[in-house]
C-alpha cells in the first residue's frame, strides 16, 4: 500500500463521484457520497506528496509526473465543484429556471469525468508501469 501512495483512494473517490451525481441524482444519499468523495481525492492528493519526498533520485520524475496527475483530477474536482449550485453561485452564473438552456450545465457535466478521466487513466498507466522497477530495484529511466 505504501507504494500505491494513495492510488486506491483516488480511483475509490472518482467513482464515488461519478455515481453519486449520475445514479443518485439529489438524494441525501447522493450528498453523501460526494463528501466522501471529496474526501477520498483530498486525501489521496495529501498521501502522494510525502511520497514524493521519500524517493531515490531515479524516481523524482516519475513521482513528478504522477503528482502532475493526481493534480489534474483534483482539478476535475472543482469543476464538479462549479457545476453544483454553490459553485455557480460562486462565479455568479446562477442556475437557469426549469425548462430553459443551460450551456454552462452543459459543458461542466461534460467536462468533470473528462477531466478527472484525463487524469486518473495516465496515472494508473504510470503506477503500472512503476511497479516492476519499485520492486526490483532498478529504474528504467528512459521510460519517463
Amino acid at each position: 500500500m505504501n507504494r500505491l501512495a494513495g492510488t486506491p483512494a483516488l480511483v475509490l473517490g472518482c467513482l464515488l463521484l461519478f455515481f453519486a451525481r449520475r445514479m443518485f441524482g439529489a438524494t441525501d444519499g447522493a450528498q453523501i457520497m460526494v463528501w466522501v468523495a471529496v474526501g477520498l481525492l483530498l486525501l489521496s492528493f495529501g498521501l502522494r506528496i510525502p511520497r514524493r519526498q521519500h524517493v531515490v533520485a531515479e524516481l523524482r520524475a516519475a513521482e513528478r509526473t504522477l503528482l502532475r496527475f493526481h493534480g489534474l483530477s483534483l482539478v476535475g474536482l472543482l469543476i464538479y465543484g462549479l457545476s453544483t449550485e454553490g459553485g455557480r453561485d460562486l462565479i455568479g452564473q446562477a442556475l437557469p429556471p426549469p425548462g430553459s438552456p443551460d450551456d454552462l450545465g452543459i459543458v461542466l457535466a461534460l467536462a468533470w469525468p473528462l477531466v478527472l478521466a484525463l487524469g486518473l487513466v495516465p496515472l494508473l498507466m504510470l503506477e503500472r508501469a512503476l511497479a516492476p522497477m519499485t520492486l526490483a530495484g532498478q529504474v528504467v529511466a528512459r521510460r519517463f
